[in-house]
């Protein structure tokens, strides 16, 4: 997994604001403007954003352990069907 001091270095703070605003849930609009850019021409500003490779993967980086921690993994949904089937719950 990659290090997170690598985006520190290569993304400015409303960078890494626009980023994380992304991955909370907020729209690319609204995460434009909370990270304290201008309002005009926000909407084709944040879509021109996501182009850059380094904001990119790090929306990537961060929205990887919500993924993770969502799915369940092979062995878990044996043994949660193995504790179903034999009442071992």
């Amino acid at each position: 997994m990659t290090d997170i001091t690598i985006f520190k270095k290569r993304l400015n703070p409303r960078q890494i604001l626009f980023a994380l605003r992304l991955a909370s849930g907020m729209n690319q609009t609204e995460a434009w403007i909370n990270a304290g850019y201008s309002k005009n021409g926000a909407r084709q500003s944040s879509c021109r954003a996501l182009t850059n490779v380094n904001i990119s993967a790090y929306l990537d980086f961060l929205m990887q352990p919500k993924e993770d921690a969502v799915i369940m993994s092979l062995q878990e949904k044996r043994e949660r069907l193995r504790q179903i089937v034999f009442g071992t719950e």
